[in-house]
């Protein structure tokens, strides 16, 4: 760290300006330099340090020499030029190049200073950081920069000590005359080792007669007369000189340790004149310029160590001034400090998309005193991660579908987002690498994924380690797709640790060839823990190079989240520690394609956890997700409703480089429809054909099984034809396997079948089944119970519903009950319609038995004859449906009547009836010792019979009666006939009498023709 002098700077370039001269090289030109480190070249500057061709092996040069190395070369080029007589009057120019407008923290800036072709080439570039507070452009005083343009009113960073300062017309003006030490001051941070450029504006007005104003540098105690120790550039207008003073101790005399230096200059009253003033505190030269015009220098010898502050100081005179910077002198390339605290360069975050919180200017001078004209670039900066979120239409997926992902930064806008999409197989999670998605988490042990080239490589509680510290270049690598999407992320997280000093370890991306010792062409990145320092590497047929390096903060045996984010269209690389931008490195040349990944150790311990890479997408669209068990990016369904098959990971990133928390959304897939339903019953038991219930219709199935997303919901639908859905559309019966309908409605006649289907919890439906039908008949019914007497004729069944069934049981032929094939009491009976079925009783109960009197002969002159001798007793007779207790005979005509007796058992109330017969004869005057007597044969008959006389002596009158006692036949017969035939078969059927008549007697028989 300790500062060269200006001697042997000078001589140093001398040196270099005679070699560089001899060989004919451009002093600031650029060559490729063989690495002590690796023996692999690297493009370097020709003039370079110890510590760019052997990085991480040597801190050589310290960091003041190293940072002159600039200057060096620009210092030897100017030499060269002017012992080749050039004369340089060309103002040299000056860009600054950012890769973007937008930031979230360090960034590098790049600036491009160039003299003009042949000129003395560039002595001194510098620069200035200003932030915007929402209300001004100031710079942070802390980090040696200062800005103010006095546009309102003076800002509370100045302290006015004396005089009367004030703001007018957009300028600070001083206007109390007669005070020959004015003090307006503010404190600013100034470190030796810097070279510092303090520019300003001011104007000397007022009546005084030595009037002279200017400013303090470098202040220890700005309060004091002469800031105690400081320098002052003072311009005079009486005396037509500028000055350069050296306070110690209050004193500019040299015997106190000060000094005073002047150069004439004509300056005039009441005119702006642009002052700058350049101070190398290493070297101690301070040199003025007015309206850029190189006016003097004044080396100390001896320059302070720091100061606090700057001064304005007028004497005897108003003083305007304007536009007040400090710059610092700067390389090539300068990291800015973003942050939103008070340490910052840039401390503000942008306002709005509009409102720019950073400005880096810069202007250069070259060794001829021309200077550039001023430059700016504008920083827009956001502090505020942006947000995510993933929306996908329903809670299981069954096919390809959307993912929508929406992204959402208010300030500086989103600028891309990531998904990484996983699935597991139900042991691991994994991805689909041909779809350019990788997962491990390697709770499952090491994947087949991975191949083991160098090192010892296992993986122990879920952490993939390489403990072979040996080992200066492990290799662990795993096939990637990388070339689908434009912008690839990479995250896991990692460790670093062991016992050699120099323990390093990195992540290939985009390689082709992972088998060799630097994985063919890809880039790579390295931490190296010695030097804290994220360094990316370049390979390029499997030689590296190192592109860039930046200082970090990385302990060991730490767990840090690293993301890398590689856009292969423009080359951009991203490193994120923790969520925070630590590095950054753009490849003009970026390689498109890439097949591998590859984690390297160098002599350390490395730990990897939770590995995955994200593929970039369109932000606030949707994604389509292909789901297949071939190649999709989901390839597996559920193992069951509860364990999802599949994540979906999103992660944003906005123009400022922030990026989001990763969200991530489980998600259910069922590939599968359930199985289908193997039997669907009309009813709610076993299947029925018929049904007489026209008011309920039930159905019942077995069950349908998914392993997957499982059964939600079976659906039924009912129609008159099989499949139909014309009764009832399909209807959702929740988990249920049956149902009833009521109030159905039903037609009779009509045969209705049920379909059913399940669903299960993905939405996806089985086949459809189906019932073979249940027809609807009339309700079937059997009359009441009833009771019948068992001499009860056949009875014909009847009275069931609907007609047209059977009947059958005890005692039950052709549908006729026959009581006296009955049992007695009850006896079952049974109706059949169809495959229905109703039952009754008949109570057969016993009848009385009756037996009846002899038949009764009567003759017209007999006397009444009372009726007796039936048993039971206690019936009734009846005649002609009379009932009579005697007969009368000379109230009846002669013939043949039929005496009914009838008896009711008041036990049963069952009747039974006997007959016998009543002959009213003629009368036939029989003497009682007469011995005529005759039969006839047959009786009854049908028309011919036969009369057989026995001991007939005498002659005999033979007469054919009708019931009328009119006589239809008569004959005479002798007394030794004893058989005569008779016809009467013409004569209707009915009773007649035969009446034999002699001298004695009559004798009556009835005959009953058929």
């Amino acid at each position: 760290g300790t500062a060269p002098t200006n001697p042997q700077l000078d001589k140093c370039k001398e040196f270099l300006a005679w070699w560089y001269d001899y060989r004919g090289f451009d002093p600031t030109s650029s060559a490729n330099i063989i690495k002590q480190s690796d023996s692999n070249p690297s493009y370097l500057p020709r003039i370079c340090g110890h510590r760019d061709v052997n990085p991480g092996g040597t801190s050589c040069p310290g960091n003041t020499l190293y940072a002159l190395l600039p200057s060096l070369r620009t210092g030897t080029k100017q030499i060269i030029d002017m012992c080749n007589g050039s004369i340089d009057t060309e103002a040299p120019t000056t860009e600054i190049q950012t890769q973007r407008d937008w930031y979230n923290s360090d960034f590098e800036i790049n600036f491009t200073d160039q003299d003009n072709e042949g000129g003395s080439g560039v002595n001194y570039s510098f620069y200035q950081v200003m932030d915007f507070d929402g209300t001004e452009w100031r710079a942070n005083k802390n980090r040696g920069f200062f800005n103010d343009n006095f546009d309102e009113q003076i800002h509370n960073d100045w302290t006015s000590f004396s005089g009367d300062w004030s703001i007018n017309e957009n300028h600070l003006i001083q206007t109390e005359q007669t005070s020959t030490n004015t003090n307006l001051y503010t404190f600013v941070n100034q470190e030796q080792g810097e070279t510092y450029l303090y520019h300003w504006h001011q104007k000397i007005s007022g009546s005084g007669n030595n009037r002279r104003s200017g400013m303090h540098f470098y202040c220890s105690e700005p309060e004091a007369s002469g800031r105690q120790t400081s320098y002052m550039i003072y311009l005079r207008i009486e005396g037509s000189t500028a000055e350069i003073y050296k306070y110690n101790n209050n004193s500019y005399e040299t015997a106190n340790g000060g000094f005073f230096h002047s150069s004439p200059y004509n300056f005039q009253a009441n005119v702006w004149y642009d002052v700058k003033t350049i101070f190398n505190t290493s070297t101690g030269k301070i040199s003025l310029y007015i309206n850029d015009e190189f006016i003097t220098s004044k080396i100390d010898s001896n320059p302070f160590s720091s100061g606090n502050s700057i001064s304005l100081r007028t004497g005897q005179c108003i003083t305007e001034y304007n536009d007040l910077k400090i710059y610092k002198a700067r390389t090539e390339n300068e990291i800015i400090k973003v942050q939103a605290n008070q340490d910052a360069e840039i401390r503000y975050q942008s306002s709005n998309h509009e409102q720019e919180a950073g400005r880096i200017r810069t202007v250069i001078i070259d060794n001829a005193d021309n200077w550039s004209e001023s430059v700016s670039k504008n920083i827009f900066t956001d502090f505020e991660n942006p947000e995510n979120d993933i929306d996908i239409n329903g809670n299981w997926q069954t096919e390809d579908f959307n993912a929508y992902f929406s992204d959402n930064d208010q300030l500086s806008g989103i600028e891309k987002g990531f998904f990484n999409v996983s699935d597991f197989d139900g042991t691991k999670w994994t991805a689909n690498k041909n779809k350019g998605h990788f997962f491990d988490d390697f709770n499952a042990g090491l994947s087949e994924d991975w191949t083991n080239q160098v090192g010892t490589w296992s993986v122990n509680s879920g952490v993939l380690i390489q403990n072979d510290e040996n080992q200066g270049n492990s290799n662990l690598y795993a096939y990637l797709k990388q070339d689908l999407s434009n912008k690839n992320l990479y995250e896991f997280d990692l460790k670093i640790e062991g016992n050699n000093e120099n323990k390093r370890a990195g992540f290939h991306y985009f390689s082709d060839e992972p088998e060799l010792e630097n994985r063919g062409n890809g880039y790579f990145i390295w931490f190296r823990l010695k030097s804290q320092e994220l360094e990316f590497y370049k390979v390029t047929d499997d030689i590296f190079s190192l592109k860039k390096i930046y200082k970090i903060n990385f302990d060991a045996e730490t767990w840090y989240n690293i993301k890398l984010i590689y856009d292969r269209v423009n080359g951009e690389t991203f490193v994120y520690q923790d969520n925070k931008l630590i590095g950054e490195y753009k490849d003009t040349e970026a390689y498109f394609t890439g097949t591998h990944v590859s984690f390297r150790s160098g002599n350390s311990i490395m730990s990897v956890d939770n590995f995955r890479t994200f593929r970039s997408r369109y932000s606030n669209l949707d994604t389509e997700i292909l789901c297949n068990s071939l190649d999709g990016d989901l390839r597996y369904s559920n193992p069951n409703p509860e364990t999802a098959a599949a994540r979906i990971s999103s992660i944003c990133m906005d123009s400022a480089k922030n990026i989001s928390l990763i969200t991530t959304k489980n998600i259910n897939i069922d590939f599968t429809k359930p199985t289908n339903i193997l039997s669907v019953n009309d009813g709610l038991g076993q299947d029925l054909d018929i049904s007489s219930d026209t008011e309920n219709l039930s159905g019942n199935w077995s069950e349908s099984q998914d392993p997957n997303s499982g059964i939600s919901a079976y659906f039924y639908a009912i129609g008159t034809s099989i499949g139909g859905t014309d009764y009832l559309n399909w209807t959702n019966n929740g988990l249920s396997t049956n149902f009833t309908i009521t109030n159905a409605n039903l037609e009779l006649g009509q045969s209705y079948y049920i379909s059913v289907k399940s669903q299960n919890g993905a939405g996806l439906y089985s086949d459809i089944s189906n019932s073979d039908g249940v027809l609807i008949i009339q309700n079937i019914s059997c009359p009441d119970n009833f009771e019948i007497c068992s001499n009860a004729g056949e009875l014909i069944l009847e009275g069931a519903t609907p007609n047209g069934g059977v009947y059958s049981g005890n005692a039950v032929v052709n549908n006729i009950f026959y009581p006296e094939n009955a049992n007695l009491g009850i006896n079952n009976i049974s109706y059949s319609y169809e495959n229905e079925e109703c039952s009754f009783e008949i109570f057969v109960k016993q009848a009385p038995e009756v037996i009846c009197p002899n038949d009764i002969n009567l003759e017209t002159n007999s006397s009444p004859y009372p009726l007796i001798g039936a048993e039971p007793e206690g019936g009734n007779y009846y005649l002609n449906d009379n009932q009579i207790s005697y007969i009368n005979p000379a109230n009846y005509e002669i013939g043949e009547y039929t005496i009914v007796y009838t008896y009711l058992d008041p036990s049963t109330q069952c009747s039974a009836s006997c007959y016998f017969s009543l002959t009213i004869s003629p009368y036939s005057n029989l003497l009682d010792n007469t011995s005529l007597e005759f039969d006839i044969y047959p009786n009854p008959n049908s028309g011919e019979f036969t009369i057989i006389l026995q001991k007939n002596e005498e002659n005999c009158n033979l007469q054919i009666l009708n019931i009328h006692s009119q006589v239809i036949e008569e004959k005479q017969i002798k007394s030794n006939e004893d058989k005569i035939k008779f016809n009467l078969s013409k004569f209707a059927a009915g009773v007649y009498f035969v009446k034999l008549t002699n001298s004695q007697t009559n004798l009556i028989k009835k005959i009953l023709i058929e």
